[in-house]
C-alpha cells in the first residue's frame, strides 16, 4: 500500500490495513483533540490516541511538527512507559515514544497525552510510527528524514506562535483561513456550514459568538464537525473574543448644549469612543475620542466647541448618532 493509502486510512479511520507497507507504518491511528485549556498566551492542548484494531503494529512514537516549541509535555502515568522529548533531528517537535508493550497495541485502550506551548492553535504535521520486528538498524535505513519514511505523515492540530503585530482583525482572517483549511480535510463535512461559518466571520464586526454556538451544534455524535474542528476553530474565535474590546454601544452615547457655541458628549461605554462631527448648513467638521467610564460609573466627557452657532451632528463609524441643535445661550 501506498503511503499515500496510509496517510488517507490513518486520517479517516478506514480499516481493514495489512502489514504490507514498510516497518513502522503498517498502522491505522487516530488523533483527536480531546481537550483545550488557556492561560493567558499560552495554551495546553489534549489529544485521545487511539491505534485501530487493524493495525499490524503497536505505536512506537507519536511525533507533532511544533512551530511553537514546547513549554512542557505530558504523558499517562506511568512515566516509564513513555520517552517524552521536545527536539527530533535538530527541529522543535512534540514527541511522545511509547516503551510499554502494554499500551497502544491495536485495538487496545485511548490514551491521552497532552503539551502546553505559547500561542494559537494551527494544523500541523505529525507523524505516527509503529513498532515492528526485526528492528532496523539505523546505519541500514534510506537517507533523509526517518519521519517521513518509516512513520505515516497525517495532519493534526498544533500550536503556532502568535503573528507579529497581530490584531482581532488579522486574527480572524487567520481563522477564516483555518476555517477553510478544516473543510478541505473533512474536519468539517457539511458544505454548508463550510459556507455559513464563513459568512459569519467577514460579518463586520465578525460574529463570533454565532460561529461558536454552530460548531458546538455541530460537534455531536456523528455530526459535521470533529474533535480537531470544533477545538481548533473554537479555541481560535475564544483567544479573538478575549483581546476585542468590548463592542459600543451608541445608545450609551450622549450629546448635549451647553451654552454658547458649546455641546458636551458623555460615554457610558467601558471603551473609549472614537467620533467624528459636523454641522448642519455649514462647513465645520471634526473629530474627538470621549473617554471610557471610570471604574466609578461616571461618564467619560469632552467638549466640542464650534465657530458657528449652528445645529451639531454626531457619528459614530459613520453613522448619525445624535443631532443637538445650538440654545442661543450667551457665552461660557
Amino acid at each position: 500500500m501506498s503511503k499515500i493509502g496510509l496517510t488517507v486510512s490513518l486520517f479517516y479511520g478506514v480499516s481493514g490495513l495489512s502489514a504490507q507497507g514498510a516497518p513502522g507504518t503498517n498502522l491505522t491511528v487516530d488523533v483527536s483533540v480531546s481537550g483545550v485549556a488557556r492561560s493567558q498566551d499560552t495554551v495546553v492542548v489534549s489529544y485521545s490516541v487511539f491505534n485501530q484494531g487493524a493495525s499490524a503494529e503497536r505505536l512506537l512514537a507519536l511525533t507533532l511538527e511544533a512551530p511553537s516549541p514546547p513549554i512542557q509535555i505530558i504523558a499517562p502515568l506511568p512515566g516509564s512507559s513513555w520517552h517524552l522529548a521536545s527536539q527530533y533531528g535538530g527541529r522543535p517537535v512534540v514527541r511522545w515514544g511509547v516503551l510499554g508493550d502494554s499500551i497502544l497495541r491495536p485495538g487496545f485502550p485511548a490514551q491521552t497525552v497532552s503539551f502546553k506551548a505559547s500561542g494559537v492553535l494551527g494544523i500541523a504535521d505529525a507523524h505516527v510510527s509503529g513498532f515492528a520486528l526485526p528492528v532496523v538498524e539505523e546505519d541500514t535505513l534510506p537517507s533523509g528524514d526517518p519521519l517521513v519514511f518509516n512513520s505515516v505523515q497525517i495532519k493534526a492540530v498544533g500550536v503556532d506562535p502568535l503573528p507579529p503585530g497581530y490584531t482581532a482583525a488579522s486574527l480572524t482572517t487567520r481563522l477564516d483561513s483555518l476555517r477553510s483549511d478544516a473543510c478541505s480535510l473533512t474536519w468539517v463535512t457539511s458544505a454548508s456550514l463550510c459556507n455559513t461559518l464563513h459568512s459569519y466571520l467577514m460579518a463586520q464586526p465578525a460574529n463570533l459568538t454565532q460561529f461558536n454556538a454552530d460548531l458546538a451544534t455541530n460537534h455531536t455524535t456523528g455530526g459535521s464537525v470533529n474533535d480537531n474542528a470544533y477545538w481548533l476553530l473554537k479555541a481560535n474565535a475564544d483567544y479573538i473574543i478575549s483581546i476585542s474590546p468590548p463592542p459600543v454601544n451608541t445608545a450609551l452615547i450622549n450629546l448635549s448644549y451647553v451654552c454658547g457655541n458649546k455641546f458636551k458628549v458623555r460615554n457610558l461605554n467601558t471603551v473609549a469612543v472614537p467620533l467624528t462631527w459636523n454641522v448642519v448648513n455649514g462647513s465645520e467638521t471634526g473629530s474627538v475620542t470621549v473617554p471610557a467610564k471610570s471604574q466609578g460609573g461616571e461618564p467619560g466627557s469632552v467638549f466640542i466647541t464650534t465657530i458657528e452657532k449652528r445645529t451639531l451632528r454626531l457619528y459614530y463609524n459613520g453613522q448619525l448618532i445624535a443631532t443637538v441643535a445650538n440654545g442661543n445661550k450667551p457665552p461660557c
